[in-house]
């Protein structure tokens, strides 16, 4: 028997628990806290587009979307760029058993300084629908919770890295490895992901191409182990 599951990290302890009694294999695509790269050069105009989607993409509800946005600390530009488009971005319904784990996540995010660049939450309407905007966080470092944790909604943080190599430290120290995205020179952004430990990179894009059928897709860590496809 081998058991093939696509689910949150949770659910897959719970499943590998179930397995054992039987010694049965198992593939285990799990949760994501994505990482998006932007480096010098990077067309912003695809960032912005592919930001949006991401976000968007099934309510936010999915295990592979940008969860952190790493920028470099002078690049504000970028930042505001993003958050015009996020603006423009109509709420979405929040899977209910995804709720508190959201507002678990942001509460805390809030507590330890975590800006709402938007501003555009609304905590007792969420509380009360489970619909919310796109939440941008900025003020956030990659070692606090919000950075390092798997729920489904669409909420960024933004994290600001002061050289290149900073970032493959941060990516490999979170427990979720699912993938990661670069935007930028493609010749740069190889050589990061050469050093990246998750289960897929994509280079000036994101999502879309890891959904590929030829390509085999899986995490590292707490986002899994094993391959489909």
């Amino acid at each position: 028997v081998l058991i093939v599951l696509t689910g949150a990290a949770g659910t897959g302890k719970r499943v590998l628990q179930a397995a054992a009694e039987s010694l049965s294999q198992c593939i285990m695509e799990l949760s994501g806290c994505d990482a998006v790269v932007v480096l010098d050069g990077a067309d912003r105009k695809r960032l912005v587009a592919a930001i949006r989607f991401g976000l968007q993409f099934n309510s936010g509800a999915t295990c592979i979307g940008p969860r952190r946005l790493m920028l470099s600390r002078d690049d504000q530009e970028t930042q505001d760029l993003i958050a015009s488009e996020l603006r423009l971005m109509p709420e979405v319904t929040v899977h209910p058993a995804a709720r508190a784990g959201v507002l678990e996540a942001l509460q805390q995010a809030f507590a330890s300084g975590a800006e709402d660049v938007l501003g555009r939450f609304d905590l007792q309407a969420f509380r009360q629908t489970g619909k919310m905007a796109p939440v941008m966080l900025a003020g956030v470092t990659a070692d606090q919770p919000i950075a390092q944790a798997d729920f489904f909604a669409p909420v960024m943080s933004v994290i600001r890295y002061g050289r290149p190599d900073e970032v493959v430290r941060w990516v490999n120290d979170c427990p979720y490895r699912l993938a990661a995205s670069l935007f930028g020179q493609r010749d740069q952004a190889i050589r990061l992901a050469e050093q990246f430990s998750v289960g897929s990179v994509v280079i000036n894009d994101l999502i879309a191409p890891t959904a590929d059928p030829r390509l085999p897709f899986g995490g590292r860590g707490s986002s899994g182990f094993g391959v489909t496809r």
